[in-house]
C-alpha cells in the first residue's frame, strides 16, 4: 500500500515538475537541464511534504528524515539532470523522453532508498 501512496505523491510531484521544466524551456527559453533541475527542486519539496504525512506517516520527522530525503531528491535530480543531457545530446531524442525515463527510474530508486533509509523509523534515532 506505501507504494501506491508513493506513487500518487509522485504523480503531483512529477506533474510539478514537467509544468516548471515546460515552461521553462518552452516559455522562458530555458535550457533543459536547468529547467529540469528547477521541477526537481519543487517537486522535492512536495512529495516530501506528501510523503512525511501521507505515505509513511511520520509528520513529525526528524530532521535527520528530513535532510536523508533530500540527499536522496537530490541524488535523483542529478541522475535526471544527466538523463536528460545524455538524452538531448548524445542520444539526440527529445527532452520530455529522456525526462519521462528518468522518472520511471527515480521513483523506482527512491522509493526503496525512502523506505529503508530515509523514513525508517528504527534508523532515524539521532541524539
Amino acid at each position: 500500500m506505501s507504494f501506491v501512496r508513493y506513487s500518487l505523491v509522485g504523480i503531483i510531484a512529477t506533474l510539478s515538475h514537467y509544468l516548471i521544466m515546460v515552461v521553462a524551456v518552452e516559455l522562458l527559453s530555458l535550457r533543459a537541464v536547468l529547467a529540469s533541475a528547477m521541477g526537481a527542486l519543487t517537486g522535492a519539496v512536495l512529495a516530501y511534504l506528501g510523503n512525511s504525512y501521507f505515505t509513511f506517516n511520520r509528520p513529525n520527522s526528524h530532521p535527520l528524515a528530513m535532510l536523508k530525503f533530500f540527499s536522496v531528491a537530490l541524488l535523483g535530480a542529478l541522475f535526471s539532470a544527466a538523463m536528460v543531457w545524455f538524452g538531448q545530446v548524445i542520444v539526440g531524442v527529445h527532452y520530455l523522453f529522456s525526462q519521462l525515463l528518468a522518472t520511471v527510474l527515480v521513483l523506482l530508486g527512491s522509493y526503496f532508498l525512502n523506505r529503508s533509509w530515509t523514513f525508517n523509523h528504527e534508523k532515524n534515532h539521532c541524539c
